[in-house]
């Protein structure tokens, strides 16, 4: 016998199968119960008193039932132990939410006003690339006989060095205990 719960949208059969038939007779046997199940379900579920409002059909459904026991567990909640928990916000992301700062899509070809067509905006091929760049100009409070482009290796290379350990510190921070190294990703 199946209990119906148009609240939650629920039919539970709980009528015992009998293992000892073949595996094609069980699947005709379960084929069988789900459209019984389902054909009495729709039955009970027009039966709902319907309400005519502003030229729209609204089914007034029935609260969710509170009887049923705590081990009834849904089709969603059957993998909830798979999912994983919220993880902790990163630096950035608590920076960016503390000030309101949203998250919007760069393109990612912009246009090169020098080249006169649409250049990656970074990868190969660049816009402002230093291989681009066979004059630099130098500012007056710089040393003139210093090299402008080892400095902006030299630059480019310590933002890089800055951005891995700001990546490794958040990893750290996120990490939770007795994880291990395993989830360190090299990049």
């Amino acid at each position: 016998m199946a209990e119906y719960d148009l609240g939650n949208l629920l039919c539970e059969d709980k009528t015992p199968l009998d293992v000892d038939r073949k595996s094609e007779a069980i699947d005709d046997h379960l084929r069988d119960i789900a459209y019984e199940c389902t054909q009495q379900f729709f039955k009970l579920l027009w039966s709902v008193r319907i309400v005519r409002l502003k030229k729209k059909l609204i089914d007034l459904l029935i609260n969710p039932s509170n009887r049923l026991n705590l081990r009834t567990r849904f089709p969603n909640q059957l993998f909830d132990f798979l999912i994983p928990s919220q993880r902790n916000l990163t630096r950035w992301e608590r920076f960016a939410r503390l000030k309101g700062i949203q998250n919007k899509k760069k393109s990612r070809k912009i246009w090169d006003p020098e080249s006169k067509s649409w250049r990656p905006r970074w990868g190969k091929d660049r816009v402002d690339s230093v291989k681009d760049k066979w004059v630099i100009e130098v500012p007056e409070n710089a040393d003139p006989y210093e090299d402008q482009f080892a400095k902006l290796t030299k630059e480019r290379t310590e933002r890089r060095a800055k951005n891995e350990l700001q990546r490794l510190r958040n990893i750290s921070r996120a990490i939770k205990p007795g994880q291990g190294k395993c989830c360190l990703a090299v990049t």
